[in-house]
Order: C-alpha cells, then sequence, then structure tokens
C-alpha cells in the first residue's frame, strides 16, 4: 500500500481536536466548567470540532481502504486483516476494564448477572453500543463508544461498496448523493444525524473516492476548499443550509485541503515520522481516551480550584492517554502479528 501521508496528519490534527472536545465537556459534565464559557472553543455558529472530527476520520476509513485494495481484493486477507486490527485492541481494553470493575465490586457474578447471552455476543461484535442508539439494551461498556459499531459495519460491507463503485463509478456516486440529499432533507431518525450509519455510511463512500483518485486531485480545487475551512473555523454567521450538509461540506473541505501538504510531508525527515508514529497509535488512542478522561476529571475535581490546577490535569490526563495507548499497541500489536500468522495472512 502506498503510504498517503497527508492522511496520517488528518488523523493527528481529528484526533487533537476530539480529545480536545472531549477533555472540556467532561470538564463541564464535573461542573468544573461552565458550558457557555467554553463551548466557543469547540464550536462556532458553522462548525463543530467534535462532528467534523468524526465525519473526516469516517472518509478516511473510506478512502484508506480503497488505497489499500487496489488491484483484486482478497476477502479472507481483507476480514481477517481488518478484523484482527479492529477487534483485538478493543476486546483488550473491555477485559482491562472489566477486570479493573471486577475489584472494584470484588465479584464477577455482580457485574453479569441477569446479562442476557445474545447482549455478550452483540459485545463481541463491537456493535453494541452503535445499538444502543435505538434503545437496544446492551453488554457495552461505552468503550468504542457508538463510532466503532459503525465502523465495524461498514468495513463488512466495503468489499461490496468497492464492487459497486468500480462497475460504474458515476452512477454509483450518483446512487449515493441522491440517498444522502435525501437523508439529510427528510431526516426522520430519533438518532442526531451526525450519528446516523446511512449518513456516515455515505460519508465513507465520498470517503472512497477521495482515496481512489487521491494523486488527481486538481491544486485549483484549494482556491475553494481552503476559503471554506476559514470560513467554517472563524466566522460568525451561520450558513444558512442544513446542519448535516454543513458537517459533510466542511470535512470535505478539511479533508481536500490538507491533501496539498502531501509534497510538504514528503520532503519531511524529522516531523513527519513522529506524525506517522502518532497515526500508528490513533486507534488504540481512541478506545482509551474517554475513560481515562472520565476517571480523572472525576478523580481529581475536588482539587481544581484555579487554572493552574486544571492545566497539571490536562497534562496529566494527556500522559496516562500517552501510557495506556503504549501498553494497548504494543501488547496488541504482538497478538495481531501471532494471530495473522495462525491465519496465513501476511502484512
Amino acid at each position: 500500500m502506498k503510504r498517503v501521508r497527508y492522511f496520517d496528519l488528518l488523523r493527528v490534527v481529528c484526533f487533537c481536536m476530539i480529545i480536545w472536545y472531549h477533555m472540556l465537556v467532561e470538564l463541564c459534565n464535573d461542573g468544573m466548567l461552565a458550558l457557555e464559557d467554553v463551548s466557543p472553543w469547540f464550536a462556532n455558529a458553522n462548525i463543530h470540532i467534535g462532528t467534523l472530527s468524526v465525519a473526516v476520520f469516517f472518509m478516511l476509513s473510506g478512502a484508506s481502504l480503497t488505497i489499500s485494495t487496489r488491484g483484486q481484493i482478497h476477502y479472507k486477507q481483507f476480514y481477517v486483516k481488518r478484523g484482527l486490527r479492529l477487534l483485538v485492541p478493543f476486546y483488550f481494553v473491555n477485559i482491562c476494564c472489566f477486570i479493573i470493575r471486577m475489584i472494584q465490586v470484588k465479584s464477577f457474578s455482580l457485574l453479569i448477572t441477569g446479562t442476557a447471552p445474545w447482549k455478550i455476543f452483540l459485545g463481541i461484535t463491537g456493535i453494541d453500543a452503535w445499538l444502543g442508539l435505538y434503545g437496544v439494551s446492551s453488554f457495552s461498556q461505552g468503550i468504542g463508544e457508538w463510532f466503532l459499531g459503525c465502523l465495524v459495519i461498514l468495513y463488512a460491507v466495503f468489499p461490496l461498496l468497492r464492487k459497486l463503485m468500480n462497475k460504474n463509478e458515476t452512477v454509483f456516486l450518483a446512487v449515493v448523493a441522491s440517498i444522502y440529499i435525501v437523508m439529510i432533507y427528510h431526516y426522520l431518525s430519533p438518532v442526531p444525524v451526525h450519528q446516523n450509519i446511512l449518513v456516515k455510511g455515505c460519508e465513507f463512500v465520498f470517503g472512497m473516492y477521495l482515496g481512489k483518485y487521491w494523486e488527481k486531485l486538481d491544486k485549483k480545487i484549494l482556491i475553494v476548499s481552503l476559503p471554506a475551512v476559514m470560513f467554517c473555523f472563524t466566522s460568525s454567521t451561520p450558513l444558512v443550509i442544513n446542519d448535516g450538509l454543513k458537517i459533510t461540506i466542511s470535512a470535505l473541505a478539511f479533508f481536500v485541503t490538507f491533501s496539498f501538504a502531501e509534497n510538504i510531508l514528503q520532503k519531511s525527515t524529522c516531523v513527519y515520522p513522529v506524525i506517522r508514529f502518532l497515526s500508528g497509535c490513533s486507534y488504540e488512542l481512541f478506545l482509551v481516551h474517554h475513560i481515562v478522561i472520565i476517571s480523572l476529571t472525576s478523580a481529581a475535581g475536588r482539587y481544581v480550584c484555579n487554572k493552574m490546577n486544571l492545566w497539571i490535569l490536562f497534562i496529566a490526563e494527556l500522559a496516562a492517554m500517552a501510557a495506556f495507548t503504549a501498553l494497548v499497541k504494543v501488547s496488541c500489536d504482538y497478538c495481531i502479528l501471532r494471530m495473522k500468522r495462525i491465519f496465513g495472512i501476511n502484512g
């Protein structure tokens, strides 16, 4: 697979925004900060860094899978590699959290009493937190949240989406765009639009096209995308368009704008290796960051009485995230490597 450097940069930037957002929200939830005071730090009339980052991540997933499966797709290798990559770290973090909870309550049976087997099965698949959006009670510990379940389903149907795209790119894009427009302008689901799997699936497909043609992006597009990004981040004048459409347009503009950093990153011998390393840890960080933020913010709440203590808490949370991410990354990479050998999968 050809390494697309600006994909790594996008992952790092978007995850920094998500961590920042979740830290601030948890401080508000614990009463240390007022939401109205900090909301300008992560949202304005046109953009919310959380929903923007999530949309970009779905596009990145579609783009990365498209690039990594150029040529003939080998289904066994595809599903085993992606399944291990998604689920092994997910299981590892879940088991660690379950053990910690078991130690806290000093009982194993207390944690599973009354839990139906089908709920445990949904937990194994990784889609239980996503189903929770639709009122399905599950065994989820909140790890991976709705995002992981949505991503697991899109990974599962990716070979079909890829086949449809390759069969007739124009028709498939027109169909997906039509579904997207209908969903956005006639939205009836109780699930927020930025969490709807059909909307995120459309963004995933848009990412597939961005991945297929990433080398052919005309620099003239920057004339449109860069001002759009700057407007979304800085303007207090709201765009009078559908909120769901606003998220997708801003994510596309953000994605395309970053594509023009590719040549700069190719020449970088110092900065890019750091970006690539951080990008490689992004999934494990995603799994652990919310747990760290919630745990440390709740525990340190009574000690945070001024801005200095607040910044110390931020630094402590970042350090804890780094430590737990490293533990998960090293442990799971070893397990994944061994399991690939068992399945006869290379790479």
